[in-house]
């Protein structure tokens, strides 16, 4: 320890590596297969191969946390960034059935098309946006995540005409016209 630190002890090995951490981990595993206590584990587990880099073992947890009933959209997500980490071709797969079970909420929509987009999949997104029904295109969320793969691909032309009309609803409300002065 340097003479100039004044905290506590610093360990001789890794804290992942150490006695507790494998016991913790030891421990999120039994919990893993309750039903409760099942999700937010497998979601530690996940986290913590993450961590250490290893793609394959979150795959693995992210796959059984998935085969659950309270696997949210969240989990689905991770899922796909798991996937395209380990460039597995499941992952068109996985996005084509996240696209359709998001495709009538537009808040879902938009969280998958964030993710798309941070993914490097803007054209894909663009595309697919495009593609959901009228009553869902229309609504503010998707309507931002629109703007925001306008605003990715420096559309400015179709940042201005989506801009131009529309309802932006609530506080996003100050969006509509925003391209009119670019």
């Amino acid at each position: 320890t340097p003479p100039y630190y004044s905290g506590p002890a610093i360990p001789a090995e890794p804290l992942f590596r150490s006695a507790a951490a494998t016991e913790a981990r030891a421990k999120l595993k039994q919990f893993s297969s309750d039903t409760n206590l099942g999700p937010p584990a497998l979601r530690s587990l996940i986290a913590d191969r993450l961590m250490h880099n290893d793609a394959s073992g979150a795959l693995d947890y992210s796959t059984q946390l998935l085969a659950g009933a309270q696997a949210n959209l969240n989990d689905r997500l991770q899922h796909l960034g798991i996937l395209n980490r380990l460039q597995s071709p499941a992952l068109t797969n996985q996005l084509i059935a996240l696209q359709r079970d998001a495709a009538t909420n537009a808040v879902m929509a938009a969280q998958t098309a964030s993710w798309m987009e941070d993914n490097g999949f803007l054209s894909e997104t663009v595309r697919w946006l495009n593609t959901l029904p009228a009553n869902v295109q229309t609504q503010p969320p998707v309507r931002l995540a629109l703007a925001d793969c306008c605003l990715g691909a420096t559309n400015w032309l179709g940042l201005r005409n989506l801009t131009a009309s529309g309802d932006w609803g609530g506080e996003a409300g100050c969006v509509g016209g925003a391209g009119q002065s670019a």
